[in-house]
Parts: structure tokens; sequence; C-alpha cells
């Protein structure tokens, strides 16, 4: 093909436009001004390709509403939005367009949207190059002229007389220029002096006499080329500064009427680079005509310079052929079948070492997306140090040529500038540094292994992290690195949030490491590859330092979370063999015990459990047990321990036990164990310090307390405790007046004596026999005599020394006297003996009528009488009034305490 320049200069100013071609002015775009030019990136490619931005109907539409009203034609030409023509079959132009059929009187809209889609051109691309070429869009009495070279194909600025010659008409004026349009950015064509990536120098003015000069740029689109091998000039400020106007001697318009037109018409024709997405799809990057799916959000902030993201039509989106998904790795085209690698984080690249250290850090070198060079210099290149201060150069004599070096505080690296950049540095940059400061520093040398980003994270907050193994692993401290024979020390340039995309490996920690979870602020430890929390009532009853390397180092909850025991170390353990073990501060002590209390117990492995030393102690379930640091002394039995009061009462506990040496544990594990009231030998005697209440302690819980009518017993003298002490035992049981039952014997009590009786004769005596422990049982003597129904009592007269006896026979609970000694005996015809009491003994039996001699007691059975208690009434007080005793008012009415009355209460009187 013969190549053709296709330049073309606009310089007439656009009020003379406006006039002479009866264009309609154009409402200007909001807050549009000229400082938003960018010479070098007038058009992303993502906008100037995408062919599926307009249907027919809205491209018709559009003509429409610029040329609302077309005026009577004195050309014979119509206007764009009525403008119908038949258009020829076309075969395919490699490079340029695809092939079209013929079509018979269609219209401008029709023609332009073929077109577009044949050709792989914007139609807001064409529609805008129409008006800023010929002013046809809003043309309402368009000439002929305009139709003919309506898209200023084949019109140089060398030769403007040729225009309209060769390719006329609005079919071909389109078709050729789309076609070149696409042309200008192949690879297999002549058009390769304007290069996205690179400085270029563009005229300012065609008109070299004017000697206007250049002006250069970056060009950072093909798109942005087009338009310069279109129109080979680039605005100056004075058409910038006036954007619809004329500007001075050196101005041209054709590119600053594009922009400006584009973005009057259809906003910002920067509408994203290389991130590019449908209304309807992800993001995809694009690169050497193919689609990138990107599934990764962050990954579009990481291509961030090759952006922004834009959105195009589903139809050119899907005209680029689909490539493999886009992770953070990417590459340059092969040189000599060796391509160089980069990782891409926050908007920059990075260089990787080689494919092992891609593999490390979770990526696959054959899943790396190739990127053009101009993408490439887009993203800036990182240093692959962060603690490269800078880079510096020796001060040569002559002949003599500078050295360069990166620097750190410590060391000197020699620096070959062709390769400086790859690192993320610049030699022209270097600053001069005196021999004496050069010197000072230690020489280290680049090579192939370090010259990648360093696998060593180092967080702002201090804490470290190493990529390795497709895995991020948190870092305890230095002696831990050395534990696993890693050297790297070098901080990597990227923080940890940069490798999100990794899932978690195990921590690098020491085995045997003692050291604090920063998120739950406790320590924990790491045996055996597995980190076990320590509850901090554990970890405060044993010093753990004695058995584990203390470490100033930390570690997250996250960077624990793969080698997380289950369960936390606590003061009560399981191991893998199930034995429980419970703490002490020496260590561990095996429990035996298999009471609920033992099924707290967490699971800890063996190695975990071995690092402890372990006592030759038991806890068997029946031992005394007490907390390291306190004062008390437990007796665990059944699953529950109760405190002991004294070394005494241990000795009478201890009898039978394995072991009565207290097994001391720690005050955690001690908690562990559910607590139950004190206990207190049976037999004891104790007296309630606040209500002088006494009582004999007759098992775990059960107290007999001592009524005014309880039976007289010769006791010790009663321990003084506390209510507290005394809790669970309760109070309500009184001692009964006469019987008691010792090892299911029931025995009468007479004189602090046990007395041994016939069933049949103790139900003639009142009340029911009080249960006794054995232990109690042994404090009463036991008396030789065997007790009957007959009773007496002798006493003496204080003054006259005489002793006089009297007699009673007890009958149903109620004593019958004997008029004398005599009759007894003649009652007794048996030979009973007659059991001598006490006074207090008598009075608790009621007195019933004398027995006459010879035959039996007249029973005269009481008239019924009853007592409602009122307020201020005790029993005692009832019984004076009534004159009777306590103890009968509380067998007539079933009372066993006589402190538990109730005002209103209705008892009944004998």
């Amino acid at each position: 093909m013969i190549r053709k320049r296709l330049a073309k200069f606009w310089v007439a100013t656009v009020s003379l436009l406006l006039t002479s071609l009866s264009l309609t002015a154009i409402t200007p775009a909001e807050a549009l001004d000229g400082s938003k030019f960018d010479p070098g990136l007038i058009i992303s490619d993502s906008v100037f390709f995408d062919f599926g931005t307009m249907t027919a109907e809205e491209i018709q539409r559009f003509l429409e509403s610029q040329v609302p009203v077309c005026k009577s034609s004195t050309t014979g030409m119509p206007c764009l939005r009525n403008y119908k023509a038949d258009t020829p079959a076309k075969v395919a132009d490699p490079g340029k367009c695809a092939a079209m059929p013929a079509k018979t009187n269609i219209s401008a809209a029709q023609i332009i949207y073929d077109i577009s889609r044949a050709c792989g051109i914007n139609p807001r691309v064409l529609l805008v190059v129409l008006q800023k070429e010929q002013g046809l869009v809003q043309a309402t009495i368009p000439s002929l002229y305009m139709y003919r070279a309506a898209m200023g194909y084949g019109c140089p600025d060398s030769d403007p007389g040729i225009c309209g010659k060769v390719w006329t008409g609005l079919f071909n004026q389109l078709y050729k220029a789309a076609g070149q349009f696409q042309w200008y950015g192949d690879p297999n064509g002549s058009f390769t002096y304007l290069r996205p990536g690179r400085v270029v120098s563009v005229s300012l003015h065609p008109d070299a006499s004017r000697n206007c000069g250049k002006k250069s740029f970056t060009l950072k689109s093909q798109a942005t080329a087009n338009l310069y091998y279109y129109t080979p000039f680039v605005p100056n400020a004075a058409a910038l500064n006036n954007l619809r106007g004329t500007g001075d001697n050196c101005s041209s318009y054709g590119n600053r009427n594009f922009w400006r037109f584009y973005w009057d018409w259809f906003g910002s024709p920067i509408g994203g680079g290389f991130l590019l997405k449908s209304s309807t799809s992800d993001p995809y990057f694009i690169s050497n005509d193919i689609k990138y799916p990107i599934t990764d959000p962050e990954l579009v902030k990481d291509l961030a310079p090759l952006g922004p993201l834009g959105e195009i039509s589903t139809e050119y989106l899907d005209s680029f052929k689909t490539g493999i998904p886009m992770t953070k790795i990417i590459k340059t085209a092969p040189i000599n079948n060796v391509s160089t690698y980069y990782f891409v984080s926050a908007g920059k690249k990075y260089l990787l070492a080689n494919c092992e250290q891609a593999t490390s850090m979770g990526l696959d070198c054959a899943k790396a997306v190739q990127l053009t060079q101009v993408q490439l210099d887009a993203l800036p290149t990182g240093p692959y140090r962060p603690d490269i201060t800078a880079v510096a150069k020796t001060i040569p004599v002559a002949p003599a040529v500078a050295s360069y070096f990166l620097v750190t505080d410590k060391i000197k690296i020699p620096l070959d500038c062709t390769k400086a950049t790859t690192l993320g540095f610049k030699c022209e940059k270097a600053v001069a540094t005196p021999a004496t400061q050069l010197d000072a520093l230690t020489t280290s040398r680049l090579t192939p292994a370090t010259t990648g980003i360093s696998p060593l994270i180092v967080n702002a907050d201090g804490t470290r992290y190493l990529i390795s193994a497709g895995e991020k692993h948190e870092v305890l401290d230095d002696i831990s690195l050395a534990d696993k024979a890693i050297t790297t020390r070098t901080p990597s340039p990227l923080t940890l949030n940069t490798f999100s995309y990794l899932p978690w490996g195990a921590p690098i920690a020491k085995d045997g490491s003692l050291f604090v979870n920063r998120d739950l602020k406790r320590e924990g430890v790491i045996v055996d590859g597995k980190y076990f929390d320590i509850k901090p009532e554990t970890r405060a009853d044993a010093d753990f330092t004695k058995w584990f390397r203390v470490s100033t180092g930390t570690l997250s909850s996250i960077g624990l979370s793969t080698v997380a025991a289950l369960s936390p170390i606590t003061s009560l353990v399981i191991d893998e063999d199930s034995v429980r073990w419970t703490l002490s501060d020496t260590g561990w002590i095996k429990v035996t015990d298999n009471s609920e209390w033992t099924k707290q117990a967490t699971l800890i492995t063996n190695a975990a459990l071995r690092k402890l030393p372990i006592s030759e102690q038991i806890v068997t379930g029946d031992n005394f047990v007490r907390a390291k640091g306190q004062n008390t002394i437990y007796l665990l039995d059944e699953g529950q321990i109760r405190a002991t009061y004294n070394a005494a009462d241990r000795e009478i506990f201890g009898v039978g036990l394995s072991n009565a040496v207290p097994v001391s544990i720690a005050p955690s594990s001690l908690n562990l164990i559910p607590k139950s009231v004190m206990i207190l030998p049976p037999g004891t005697v104790v007296k309630n310090k606040k209500t002088n209440v006494v009582g004999i302690i007759e098992g775990g819980s059960r107290m007999v307390t001592l009524g005014e009518t309880s039976m007289q017993l010769t006791l010790p003298a009663p321990r003084p405790l506390t209510s507290l002490q005394l809790v669970g035992y309760n109070d309500l049981e009184v001692l009964g007046s006469f019987k008691v039952k010792c090892d299911g014997d029931i025995f009468l009590v007479s004189d602090s004596q046990l007395h041994s009786i016939p069933v049949a004769t103790a139900r003639e005596y009142p009340g029911r026999a009080t249960v006794l422990s054995p232990e109690t049982c042994l404090l009463i003597s036991p008396s030789p005599k065997q007790f009957s129904q007959y009773i007496g009592l002798r006493t003496t007269d204080a003054k006259t020394k005489k002793t006089s006896y009297k007699a009673f026979k007890v009958i149903k609970g109620i004593r019958y006297p004997f008029k004398n000694l005599a009759d007894y005996k003649k009652d007794n015809s048996t030979g009973l003996q007659l059991n001598w009491v006490t006074e207090g003994f008598l009075n608790n039996l009621p007195i019933g009528a004398e027995i006459q001699s010879p035959g039996k007691p007249v029973v005269v059975e009481p008239e019924a009488k009853t007592y409602k208690i009122i307020s201020g009434d005790s029993l005692s007080s009832i019984a004076v009034k009534f004159n009777t005793t306590v103890a009968i008012l509380m067998r007539l009415n079933g009372i066993n305490n006589p402190d538990r009355i109730a005002v209103g209460q209705i008892i009944k009187l004998p």
C-alpha cells in the first residue's frame, strides 16, 4: 500500500467556521479548560477502539439532537441526519477492516455504525472526526464538498487541492479513515515512529516558515499516536487557553478540537487504560490484544498506573481473546528466550530473583502475564531493598570514571548502571560521595539469589513475617530464625497486606519458647510444633520460665492459627494416654480420681506435658490437699473438698487413707474441685459463737443440738465455731429427753449413762429415739443396769440430812407416783429394777394420779385444752402459765425445737 500522509490542519477560527459552515454552537462541557489537555493522552485506546458504544438508532438520535431542523438546502445535499445512500460490498482488508456486504438506501447513522464495527473504531470517534474535519455533524446546510471530503482523508496540508478527488463520498471517507486508524497501530505496517511510552516531538504549526518549533512529551496511548499520524500538530498554550476561539500565530486546532468535541458530546475521552470491564463483567487486564481476567480486587489497585479501570461495551470486550487469570506475577518479552519476572504491588513492580522465588511467594512463572514495554514502563520499579538509602558514586580524577554503589548505613553494593532500573534505582540520581565515606562501608555483592525482593516482611509495628513455600509465616525472634537456619535479615520493601492472597503457615518459632500472644495479651508456648495458650490463672500459679525459653517477641492469633492446639494449658489436663494431671508450683501431679471434677481436664500432648517435671505424689480422690501459699488443708473425698479444722481432726480422718500427707497443688487446681462445708469428726461438740447453740456433729452435714428438754449428758467442752464454719450443718434437730439409738439399738439415757431397755418398755417413755453416731455413743458411759418402767427419786434434806425416796411408774409417757415404796414393791411383782433418776429427768415426764394399792393407777383423762400463741410467747412462758413443762408441750404437739413456734399457732395443753 502506498503510504499516505494524512495530515490536516484547521487554521480558521472557530467563529469563522461557525459562520461559513452554518454550524450550531456547542454548549461547553462543564468545567472543561485547557489545563486538562494532555498532549500524550488525548484519548485512551479503550475509548478509541470501542466499536460497541452506540447502536445505529442511538447514532441517529444523536444526529437529530445536533440538527433538530434541517434548513432548505441550496446545495442539493441533505443534512447528515437525513442522508441516505447505497453502500458497496467490501472484502476484508487485513489489519484494517472486516468484510462488509452491500446495502441499499441506508442512513448515515447506519453507515457509521456498520463501518465502526467492521473496522473496530468507536462510532463516537468517527462522529467527532466528521465534525472537526468538515463540521458535517452540525451542518444545517451542508455543501457537496463536506460529503466528498467528510473525514479529511486524503487531504494533506501540503496539497489541499486534491481533497475529495480520490476517495470521495461519505462511505469512502469513513471507510478509509477508520481502516487507517486501525492500520496505524498494526505492527505489520510502516507507522512506527510514534510509539507509546517514548518521548516524541510534534510540530506546533504546519507552516515551517513561522519557526514555531515543536513540543516534546511522552506518548501514552496508541490512539493518541493515531491522532498525530492523522493530524500531526499539537496545540500550544494560546490555543488551549481559548478553547472555543483562536490562539496566536503558532496555534493549531485539529487535535484540540477533537479533544474538545469529544468532551462536549460524550464526556472524558480517557475512559480507562489497560484495565477494562463491561457493565456486567469483572475487570480484565488488556495486553497484546488478550484480556486477562482479574478476580482479585486488590490487583486492580496494584495495577493502578495502567488504569484507570474503564468501562467499555460488551461487544468490544468480547473481541479480545481471553487469557489466563492474572495474578501478581508479570514478565517482560523474552530476550534470548529469557524473560525477567516481576511482582506487582501497590502500583509498582518488584524484581523477582528467579522462578524459585516466585514459587516461594505462591506464584507460578508459567502463569505470568507478558506486558508490553509501554505497560512495563508505566509501572514504576520499586527498590528491591528499603534499607538502601541512596545511589552513591565516587568522585573520580580524570581520566578515571565514576563507580556506582547502592548504599545503606552499613554496606555498599557495587552497581552496574545498566541493571539499576531493574532493581528500582537510577544512576542519574547518584550522589557524589567522598572516598572516606565509601571506604567506611563494608562491601557486599549482588548475587542472582539476592537481587530479588527479600522474603522477610517487617511491618510498621515491628512485627516480622517470612514468605516461604507459598505461605506467610510470622517470625517470633532472631533466635527462632537461626534455629531454622534462616539467614535472611534484609527487610522486604513490601508489607504483609501485599500477601493477603497467601495462606498462613506455621510461625517461625523455636520449640520450647514462652512468649506473649499479643491479641490475647497472655502467654503461650510452642512445643513440638504446636502452640498452647496458657490460661492466665494457670500461668500465675507456676513459673513457666523454669521450663521454657523466654522470648521478648510476640505472635498474633492469626499467625498461630495453623499450629494452635485445640485446648489451652490449664491446671488440669489429660494426656494422649488418657492420664489426668493437675498443676503444682513444681510441675504436674498425677490424678487417679475419676470423680466428676476431673472431667474438666483439657487435652495436652505428651510432648507438652513432659516439658514440666512430674511429681511422685498422686491425687487419688481420698487425699488431704492444700493450695500452695494457703493455710487451709482440705479433705478430698467423693469428688469434693472440705476444709479441716486442725491436725487432730485430720488424724481422725486420716485413718484408712492411703497417704495422710497433704498434697500441695496450685490454687487454680484447687479451684477446679467442688467445695463443700467444713468437715468435723462425728461426736464433736460445737458451739455457734453467734447464736450460742450447742450441738453434736453427727455426720457430714448433720448436727443434733442440745435444747432445754434434752437428756442430760456429760460432754466435752464445746468447740467454738463461726456460723460460716458451721454452714451446712442443720441445727433444727434437737436431742430428745430420754431415748437414743446407737448402732441400731435403743437405749435410755439417765444421769449421762446409757441404759439398755427392752423395746416394749422403751415405748412407755415419750418421744422418739435420737439416732447418734457411734462416736457420740462412745461419749456416753454405758450402765450395767437395765432400765425399766420403775423410776425413783432420792432427795436429802439439807438440814436433817435425811434421805427420802419416791417411786414412780411410767405408763404411756406419764409418771404415776406410788404413795410409798411398799406400794411400789407390791406393784413390782416381777422384780424389775428401780432406776434412780435425777429431778431433771422427772420434770420431763408429766405426772399422773397416785397409784392406789393394790391395783392399777387411776388414769384420769384430762379435758383437752388448746392455746393460741400470741406475740411475746415462748414455750417456757406458756409452760409456766399452764403449770406444765416444756417437754410435755413438745410431746403433745410434736415439736422438735422449742424455739420453732409461730404467732397464731394453736397448741394442745395437758
